[in-house]
């Protein structure tokens, strides 16, 4: 939705952010408000039209489930063919109904490669294009730690936000809430992404001295 001023924005009822039928997901896209946000966010990087600094984007192999563990299995199919429409047979293939179990490690897949996958590569592959300052991307696939939240889940796998507890160092934090304790590797893990991110906020590489190599 687009406005030229904050007395516009003000006027609008805010069911149509809400319901808005092109972000599917209750209205989390940008607000184009003419001011901090301009226009279509493709179109603007498409013609070089950003803020051109070095950025870190990246995603969790498994955002899906915890995001989408609500929706009933059975509404799956419908469901895509409703927002796919002509395209929902190839989707329907690459993200099959079948099983419980299928059905719901499908749309997860399906909502994380659309959501985050997505959205991630665009924004890389744009900025490599039309910019000059370096892109680091980053698919986090650290496995979890089995808990009461990955039984939940059905999954072990990076769910989303789970990259954070590493970024942040903040693994033992989350220890009683996921009622898991993280291993040694972890632990590495952690102190390895915290050593890189530091880098990356003093001077927009995250490479160091005893880091293996980020390439951009």
């Amino acid at each position: 939705m687009g406005a030229t001023s904050i007395e516009e924005l003000r006027k609008i009822d805010p069911n149509k952010f809400i319901n808005d039928s092109i972000t599917k997901i209750g209205g989390f896209m940008p607000v184009i408000d003419g001011y901090a946000i301009s226009g279509d966010q493709y179109k603007l990087y498409n013609e070089g039209r950003y803020n051109d600094v070095p950025v870190i984007v990246g995603s969790t192999s498994d955002e899906g489930p915890l995001l989408t563990m609500l929706k009933k299995p059975g509404e799956y199919p419908e469901e895509t063919r409703k927002r796919f429409g002509p395209l929902s047979d190839k989707v329907l293939s690459l993200y099959p109904a079948g099983t419980e179990d299928i059905t719901r490690r499908s749309r997860a897949d399906l909502y994380r490669d659309l959501t985050f996958g997505w959205s991630t590569y665009t924004w890389a592959s744009l900025q490599t294009k039309t910019g000059r300052s370096p892109v680091f991307v980053y698919y986090f696939d650290q496995n979890q730690p089995a808990s009461v939240l990955t039984s939940f889940l059905k999954s072990t796998r990076a769910f989303h936000g789970s990259d954070c507890f590493y970024v942040f160092g903040h693994l033992e934090m989350y220890e009683p809430i996921i009622s898991a304790r993280y291993t040694e590797e972890d632990r590495k893990l952690s102190e390895i992404m915290i050593d890189y991110w530091t880098n990356f906020v003093k001077s927009g590489d995250p490479n160091g001295i005893g880091l293996p190599e980020w390439p951009v």
